[in-house]
């Protein structure tokens, strides 16, 4: 790693409270050390949670979180099993997709038209409510997506 040779090494005397000074100094960033290796384990072990952007067909988007990406994968089959065009076309960990998606779906309120359907699930009836499906043709999908990725950058900028 380092080349020393003897003549880059200088030796003098120091005393006691320096040498203890030092020797406290050196503790110290050990341990500040120790504490962000920990804190660095601690994230790589932490489950995350996820929000996601799925085309459910040609002109209707949802958007969503789960708690885990098994759930996501479930989730997106068993509510949306009447779609053959399902897509999950993006999806990112979040520490906690309830906040995120809050703002993805004032992101997409604002921007694209709430999707509109009579259905008899009460279930999916107040999903509607919550603004999670979009009436979104082909064309403008890809903006959908544009949006979601930009607001998710934003969204883990700020944290």
């Amino acid at each position: 790693m380092f080349e020393f040779t003897p003549s880059d090494i200088t030796l003098f005397s120091v005393s006691y409270s320096e040498r203890k000074n030092a020797n406290k100094e050196l503790l110290e960033i050990f341990e500040k050390t120790l504490e962000l290796l920990k804190s660095k384990e601690k994230l790589a072990r932490k489950d995350f949670e996820y929000v996601y952007l799925a085309v459910l067909s040609d002109n209707i988007i949802k958007i969503g979180g789960s708690n885990s990406i098994k759930n996501l994968e479930k989730r997106l089959k068993t509510h949306h099993s009447e779609y053959p065009s399902l897509k999950n076309d993006c999806c990112h960990k979040v520490d906690s997709y309830r906040s995120v998606e809050k703002v993805l779906k004032a992101m997409f309120s604002s921007k694209f038209p709430i999707y509109e359907y009579r259905y008899s699930d009460p279930k999916k009836k107040s999903e509607l409510g919550r603004g999670e499906y979009f009436s979104i043709g082909k064309s403008k999908q890809k903006l959908a997506k544009h949006v979601f990725e930009e607001t998710i950058a934003l969204v883990l900028k700020d944290i």
